[in-house]
C-alpha cells in the first residue's frame, strides 16, 4: 500500500523503513508527534513505534484495520495485530498507517508488515550414535606367552542429529585354547549401523530491531528552501476564500520525497520546510478520497528561498456555476461559469453546438430540434431518425424490435427492408403485403387483403 490506504506498494524487504512527517503550519509547532522508527514482531505478532512527544489515548490504524495498544509514553507505543489480521498474513510490503492522539494532529508513517525475519541460529548438533558393545572375551589360549592384544574396533562414526543407531550385533567368540594359559582378547565386534538423522532443531527466535537515530538537523552545507500553498476544496455553499471552513483537509505530499503534510482546516495551506534545492512533483489529495487528487509537475525549490504554489485546485472554480471563481460563489439561473467569472447564458438554438433548452443531446431531440442520428441520447422513438429509441439511446430500426419505426408500413414488416406485412397490416403498396394486395385508401394508405 503508497502513502494511500492508503496501498502504492513501496516494496522493501527485512526491515522496517522510517518515515519523516514534514507538516503544515501548525503541525510544525513544538509539541507535535514525530515517529522515528517501527518494528513488525510477525513472532509475536506486535508493532513498536518509536518517536517523540506522543500523546494519550493513542490510536493506530492501516485503513479499515484498528490496532489494539498494549502501552504507550511520550516516546514509544506498543501495538498488537488484530486477530484475523496478524502480521504473517499481509503480502511483504511497504504500508501506510495512522497514529492519532487526543487533541493532536495525526502522523502518517510506514512500516515493512509480511517481509520474512532473518535466519535463525542453526539448531543444536544431535547426539553421537552410539557405538556398538564390545565381542565376548575369547577362550583360554595355548600354553606359553600370552597371545597379542587383538586390534580395537573402530570408533563408530559420529550420527547426525535424532536418535541412538541401534546396538550393533554381538561379534564372534575367539577359539578356545587349551588348559593352562589366558587365550588372547577376541577382536571387537563389528560397528553397529547409523541411526536415521533426527529432525531438525527449531530455528532460534528472530532478536528485535534496533531502534533508528533521529534525524540530525541539515548540515550548514546543505542548500535547501521552502515549499507552501493552499489547497482548495469546494462543495455545495462551503469553500475558502468567503471566511467559511473548507470542507474536508488534504494531504500534501512529494512523491519518493519523506515531505508530507495535512493542510490548515481553515486555510487549506501547508508549508515544507528544509526542502533541498531541486525540481520536484507535489501531489494533493482529498483526505480520505486517493480518487480527488491533482498534481503539480515541475515545482523548483530554490535555495533560501520560499516556493509558493499559490491556490491547487480540486474543484474546477473555472467552469462549476456552484463554485464560479471562488468556493460556493453559485451562478444564478440561465448563467454559466466562464474563466472563473458568471455570464448570462445565450438562447439555446438548434445550432449552437451545446445541449440546451429540451434537446435530448447536442442540437437535436426534443419538440424543437430535428431528431438525432444513431448513437445519440434520446427519451422517446420520436427523438430518434429511426424511430427507435432503446435504453434512451436511438438506435438503429430492425424488422424484429417490435415497433413501426424506418420505412415499415406495419409494425417490423412492409417497407424496402422488412418482410411483406399479413392480412390486415397497413402497407402502402401491393409490395408491403404477403398477398401482393393492398386496399389503398388514399395517402395514408391502406390495409393487406
Amino acid at each position: 500500500m503508497s502513502i494511500r490506504t492508503l496501498f502504492v506498494p513501496l516494496r522493501a524487504i527485512l526491515a522496517a523503513a522510517f518515515f519523516i512527517t514534514a507538516v503544515s503550519g501548525p503541525a510544525r509547532a513544538a509539541g507535535v508527534p514525530v515517529v522515528i522508527s517501527t518494528t513488525v514482531d510477525s513472532l509475536h505478532n506486535t508493532l513498536t513505534i518509536n518517536g517523540q512527544n506522543f500523546g494519550s489515548n493513542a490510536i493506530i490504524t492501516l485503513g479499515s484495520i484498528k490496532f489494539t495498544t498494549v502501552s504507550s509514553s511520550s516516546t514509544q507505543i506498543l501495538g498488537s495485530f488484530p486477530a484475523g489480521n496478524s502480521a504473517s498474513s499481509f503480502s511483504p510490503g511497504t504500508y501506510f498507517l495512522t497514529l492519532q492522539f487526543t487533541n493532536q494532529l495525526p502522523s502518517i508513517f510506514t512500516a515493512v508488515i509480511g517481509a520474512a525475519g532473518p535466519q535463525g541460529p542453526i539448531g543444536l548438533t544431535g547426539a553421537t550414535g552410539a557405538t556398538g558393545p564390545a565381542g565376548p572375551a575369547g577362550a583360554s589360549g595355548p600354553a606359553g606367552g600370552a597371545g597379542p592384544k587383538g586390534p580395537s574396533g573402530a570408533p563408530g562414526a559420529q550420527g547426525p542429529a535424532g536418535p541412538a543407531g541401534p546396538t550393533g550385533p554381538t561379534g564372534n567368540a575367539g577359539p578356545m585354547g587349551p588348559a593352562g594359559m589366558n587365550g588372547a582378547t577376541g577382536a571387537t565386534g563389528a560397528q553397529g549401523s547409523a541411526g536415521p538423522m533426527g529432525p531438525a532443531g527449531a530455528p532460534g527466535a528472530q532478536g528485535p530491531t534496533g531502534l533508528t537515530g533521529a534525524q540530525g538537523p541539515p548540515g550548514a552545507g546543505l542548500s535547501v528552501g521552502t515549499l507552501s500553498g493552499i489547497v482548495e476544496m469546494c462543495s455545495a455553499g462551503m469553500g475558502m476564500g468567503m471566511g467559511e471552513p473548507s470542507p474536508t483537509q488534504a494531504l500534501v505530499y512529494i512523491p519518493g520525497r519523506a515531505f508530507t503534510a495535512y493542510t490548515d482546516p481553515t486555510s487549506g495551506s501547508f508549508t515544507f520546510d528544509n526542502v533541498p534545492g531541486g525540481t520536484y512533483s507535489v501531489v494533493a489529495e482529498q483526505k480520505g478520497n486517493s480518487a480527488v487528487s491533482t498534481t503539480v509537475a515541475s515545482v523548483t525549490v530554490s535555495t533560501g528561498t520560499n516556493t509558493g504554489l499559490g491556490y491547487i485546485n480540486l474543484s474546477n472554480t473555472q467552469t462549476d456555476v456552484a463554485n464560479c471563481g471562488s468556493c460556493g460563489h453559485v451562478c444564478g439561473t440561465n448563467n454559466t461559469c466562464s474563466n472563473g467569472v458568471c455570464t448570462p447564458s445565450a438562447a439555446p438554438t438548434c445550432t449552437d453546438g451545446v445541449k440546451n433548452g429540451n434537446e435530448t443531446d447536442t442540437d437535436c431531440g426534443g419538440p424543437t430540434c430535428s431528431a438525432c442520428t444513431t448513437g445519440n441520447a434520446c427519451l422517446q422513438a420520436s427523438d430518434c431518425t429511426s424511430g427507435n429509441c432503446v435504453g434512451n439511446i436511438c438506435t438503429m430500426a430492425t424488422c424484429s424490435d417490435g415497433r413501426k419505426n424506418g420505412s415499415e408500413t406495419d409494425v417490423d414488416c412492409g417497407g424496402s427492408t422488412c418482410s411483406p406485412c399479413a392480412m390486415g397490416k397497413a402497407c402502402l403498396l401491393a409490395s408491403d403485403c404477403v398477398s401482393a394486395m393492398c386496399s389503398i385508401n388514399g395517402k395514408s394508405g391502406g390495409t393487406c387483403l
